[in-house]
């Protein structure tokens, strides 16, 4: 509930994220993105997906913090927030220093197990395109 609380108070407003930022918030998101809890899971994302759209500062804290392993992470795990976390990682790939972060985390190999393996068929099908992208 917090974590919801907190993605509440940063949304839409920059001096609001920077609050949250700067108080140490974001290893917390991160490490909920693997969370047991599928609401921790999801609250996190929510959370998560903001910092990566938000300040730079922000983003650089996800990844500071270890967000892209465990975006990755959580595509290897039973999750309904799939497609969330390929999004967010494919928000990261366009830059250099972090598309190589990206791969070197097994993002290709999540998306080929993913793609494989997912119960979904829009999950498999988005795996199997993604992969495709990143690999061209």
């Amino acid at each position: 509930q917090a974590m919801s609380a907190l993605g509440n108070i940063m949304f839409k407003n920059e001096e609001h994220e920077r609050l949250v930022v700067s108080a140490g918030a974001v290893p917390h998101f991160v490490k909920n993105l693997t969370s047991p809890s599928i609401a921790l899971q999801a609250s996190a994302v929510r959370v998560t997906k903001l910092c990566l759209e938000g300040e730079p500062v922000s983003l650089r804290r996800v990844v500071d913090a270890g967000g892209i392993q465990q975006l990755v992470t959580l595509l290897l795990t039973p999750s309904t927030l799939h497609a969330s976390a390929i999004a967010m990682l494919m928000m990261l790939i366009p830059a250099i220093e972090y598309r190589k972060l990206i791969m070197q985390a097994g993002f290709q190999a999540a998306l080929l197990e993913l793609g494989t393996t997912a119960e979904d068929a829009a999950v498999k099908e988005l795996a199997m395109e993604t992969l495709e992208a990143v690999e061209s």
